[in-house]
């Protein structure tokens, strides 16, 4: 029974962990490029949840954000509670934070300028 259970756990593990997460339908760990521009804005009315937009030059129209939004592997928006747990979230994929461009307005937003760490 233990070695059962302790198989059903591995697997679990294994399918968790396989679980990617994309901008522009494509898998975060396959954007294969230097720089990336990330965009936290507020999801909800109340401001208690934010989105992540992603832009790495893959041509993307803003006035229609769907295509630039993380999502999960279910293809479901990520929500994030903060801008700063977004950023958080985005650099355990192998970026850093280079420059943030600050905005006058709530409308925009700040925009981070990331890079990606080079592998030693």
């Amino acid at each position: 029974m233990k070695r059962l259970l302790y198989s059903l756990l591995l697997i679990l593990s294994i399918k968790t962990i396989s679980h990617s997460q994309t901008a522009s339908d494509k898998p975060l760990s396959e954007i294969d490029v230097e720089y990336i521009e990330v965009i936290p804005d507020v999801y909800s009315s109340f401001k208690t949840k934010h989105l992540l937009l992603v832009d790495y030059g893959q041509g993307f129209n803003r006035t229609f954000r769907k295509d630039c939004v993380l999502k999960d592997d279910k293809g479901e928006v990520m929500l994030f509670n903060s801008p700063m747990h977004a950023i958080n979230y985005i650099c355990r994929f192998g970026y850093e934070v280079i420059n943030v461009i600050k905005r006058d307005s709530d409308l925009n937003g700040d925009r981070y300028l990331l890079k990606r760490i080079k592998k030693q």
